[in-house]
């Protein structure tokens, strides 16, 4: 596995993203477990600061699949976009993502907390505190709260 990226956690451990599947290892380097993508294709991803794990998978109908996982590697849910998820930014308690003109806010259960159309081509966002966004387009950056 070719690694795309490296958290170090807390407690000395080590998560680690890349293009094939996701792992994690002990403060001594030993792989304590590992997650296959199952030969689908990663769309984007991120950790956060407690080691969850969250990455957004081409799924088999154009749509994207968005997994969540603990720093132990279990998962703990999944939500399914019609479309493909551009980007994503996980906070620890909400995730936010971005599918195409909307940004949708979610639980690590896959659950929807809350939704918002936007007029604009999105092209990244961050979450900041509770369910508050910041989207960023081509030419402009906009503060949402969901």
């Amino acid at each position: 596995q070719m690694p795309l990226y490296v958290r170090y956690i807390r407690d000395g451990s080590l998560i680690m993203v890349a293009e094939d599947g996701i792992a994690g290892y002990s403060s001594s380097g030993e792989e304590r477990w590992t997650v296959s993508y199952e030969n689908r294709l990663l769309h984007t991803f991120d950790v956060d600061y407690g080691g969850n794990c969250v990455v957004a998978l081409g799924g088999n109908q154009n749509n994207t699949v968005v997994t969540m996982y603990t720093k132990n590697g279990e998962k703990t849910g999944e939500y399914t976009s019609d479309t493909e998820v551009l980007s994503l930014d996980a906070n620890g308690r909400y995730i936010a993502l971005s599918e195409q003109n909307r940004v949708s806010v979610i639980n690590y259960k896959g659950k929807v907390q809350a939704a918002r159309d936007s007029q604009r081509d999105i092209r990244r966002i961050l979450l900041l505190s509770g369910r508050t966004t910041v989207v960023i387009g081509r030419s402009y950056v906009e503060l949402m709260k969901l």
